[in-house]
């Protein structure tokens, strides 16, 4: 049974290779699912980013774990309509990020120990700064996008 959870704002996955077992399910109509989710996600919803990528892993030999997969995200969206990015035409450009020394990666495998707040700060900061590059990057590749070429 796939397991998508998103408690916690983390996704956990489950999904697996088919088997010589499994059921295959429409390649085209599984294909087109994964392909508007990945549309979304890129505009619009990066919430759904890691689900998304890791259904895309199957679009060769989807099977009905993998589908069912897909249909929990879409009934995810459904249950979400109101969560999304929204761009206003004319509206600041500015970005403001913050970052927090204290929280010191929980969550996640630690990959350093600081001996000095000073250096728990420097690596927020640079952590930060790593993401800041990555929400440059992907506000580019938006704007770079057919739609707004128009």
């Amino acid at each position: 049974m796939p397991v998508i959870d998103n408690s916690c704002g983390h996704w956990r996955s489950n999904v697996v290779n088919g088997t010589e077992h499994s059921k295959y399910v429409d390649k085209t109509k599984y294909q087109s699912l994964v392909g508007s989710l990945l549309y979304l996600f890129k505009r619009t919803r990066p919430d759904i980013t890691y689900a998304v990528s890791v259904m895309e892993r199957f679009c060769c030999n989807p099977i009905t774990q993998h589908m069912t997969a897909v249909k929990r995200i879409l009934r995810y969206l459904r249950g979400t309509t109101l969560y999304g990015l929204f761009y206003k035409r004319g509206e600041s450009e500015e970005f403001i990020g913050y970052s927090d020394a204290d929280w010191g990666g929980r969550g996640k495998k630690q990959t350093c120990v600081v001996l000095s707040m000073a250096d728990a700060m420097y690596i927020a900061l640079a952590g930060a700064a790593q993401e800041a590059v990555w929400v440059k990057k992907f506000n580019l590749e938006l704007a770079n996008t057919p739609d707004s070429q128009s």
